[in-house]
């Protein structure tokens, strides 16, 4: 027997097995470690050169030249702690869109759950109507053979019995594309079973309008990502805008010629 699906265990399956679920904890990832690299003292830059020195006049000495640079950029405060603000942000819109797409998915699991539920009861309805207007053509048939009614009456009949069964294919088709749209949102493949059992709920009692205006700006995640998206590009202005920080740099170039030896620099 296939295995069944109630709307807890499409709910706690589903999340896991969707394609953007995954995108989005992978995209989690990727923030992550943009709060690390942001974290992150930046590195010095060392440059080094060299040749040779061809003496033109006799009083000059020729020789080797070799020339050797460090830069260390200085991550000052005022723009250190922006940058991790800012990259702490992306982290958080991050989290919140993943939770935005883990509510759309179970709201899906549970609307093509139910979508098959009544597709099922439509079949079941159809079945019956069927059978009771077989039955029906049937007595109808023996009273025509008897002489009770005439034939046009067993025609109606006929009419009345195929039209019900073109109602049986029509639901029966239903409820295979709705299995097909649960399959899709389960992330079940063409060739694994799906067997739904349950039964439709009571609908919950809503409260006011206002009310669940304010419930839903108060708890769902996207009305929340975008105050941290709109907040990252302000807090991560690069230092070379106008109202940015200046960037100071600590360097020291160390050069040896053939004349002085080994002379340095700040």
């Amino acid at each position: 027997m296939p295995p069944s699906r109630s709307p807890s265990t499409g709910r706690s399956s589903s999340p896991s097995g969707q394609p953007a679920i995954a995108r989005l904890r992978g995209a989690g990832r990727g923030a992550g470690a943009g709060v690390r690299t942001a974290q992150a003292y930046p590195n010095p830059t060392v440059s080094a050169g060299g040749g040779r020195v061809s003496a033109r006049v006799p009083e000059a000495l020729g020789g080797g030249l070799a020339v050797l640079g460090v830069e260390q950029p200085i991550d000052l405060p005022s723009i250190r702690a922006p940058r991790i603000r800012a990259a702490e942000s992306g982290r958080e819109a991050a989290t919140l869109a993943r939770e935005e797409i883990r509510l759309q998915v179970r709201a899906d699991v549970r609307r093509a759950f139910y979508e098959v539920l009544r597709r099922q009861a439509e079949l079941d309805l159809a079945t019956d109507t069927e059978r009771l207007i077989d039955g029906i053509r049937r007595r109808v048939a023996v009273r025509v053979e008897v002489g009770e009614s005439p034939r046009l009456e067993l025609s109606r009949a006929e009419a009345e019995v195929a039209t019900a069964t073109n109602a049986v294919a029509s639901a029966r088709l239903r409820v295979a594309q709705a299995k097909a749209t649960l399959r899709a949102v389960v992330g079940l493949g063409p060739a694994d079973a799906l067997h739904v059992e349950g039964e439709l709920a009571a609908p919950p009692a809503l409260p006011p309008l206002d009310a669940l205006l304010d419930e839903v700006l108060a708890r769902y995640p996207g009305s929340h990502r975008r105050a941290p998206r709109c907040a990252a590009p302000r807090l991560a202005s690069p230092p070379s805008a106008p109202c940015g920080c200046p960037s100071p740099r600590s360097s020291r170039t160390c050069s040896r010629g053939p004349r002085r030896g080994t002379r340095c620099s700040a």
